[in-house]
């Protein structure tokens, strides 16, 4: 039987079986988690997407297996998986990633979210997973249940895209 998370292994010698332990844990990763539950659900429902898939992690915390990824990959699988759970609870698409127009002063970064947003839904999950939430190929492939040249195929197609979308823009 393959071992799980070293309870006693947590940061700074507080194990993640404990509340401290546990927020040291998951600390490092909460704004890319709050990132991708909007991505996946709207800001609307973001937060308590996220809050769903943090207890989903604590009451999970023991399979954890560092043999099979990073606690970041762990986690934004669980995130995942609560999102599409929200969806499909209130029978919701995917939302259309819109810049807030507030918080939107950079012309550029405006017309990536755009081309973003403009990307078949496989391509969008693969550019997001990678380039926001920072996994390797391989940690992608995991989260997605796939397999990585399946992942290096969708990014290159993304970023093929994305070019041609930006130089004509």
């Amino acid at each position: 039987m393959r071992s799980h998370v070293r309870l006693d292994a947590g940061i700074d010698g507080v194990p993640p079986d404990t509340a401290d332990g546990f927020a040291g844990w998951v600390t490092p990763h909460l704004g890319v988690l709050r990132a991708l539950a909007d991505r996946q659900v709207g800001p609307a429902a973001g937060a308590d997407v996220m809050q769903e898939a943090l207890l989903r992690a604590w009451q999970r915390r023991g399979t954890f297996d560092p043999d099979r990824g990073t606690v970041r990959a762990w986690l934004v699988a669980i995130l995942l998986d609560r999102a599409r759970r929200h969806r499909l609870r209130r029978l919701q698409p995917y939302p259309k990633v819109a810049p807030d127009p507030v918080e939107a002063t950079n012309a550029d970064r405006i017309d990536v979210e755009r081309a973003v947003a403009r990307l078949p839904h496989r391509q969008r999950q693969v550019i997001t997973l990678h380039y926001l939430a920072d996994l390797s190929v391989a940690e992608v492939a995991a989260v997605l249940g796939v397999s990585e040249s399946s992942v290096k195929t969708h990014l290159g197609a993304a970023r093929s895209a994305l070019r041609a979308r930006l130089e004509t823009a």
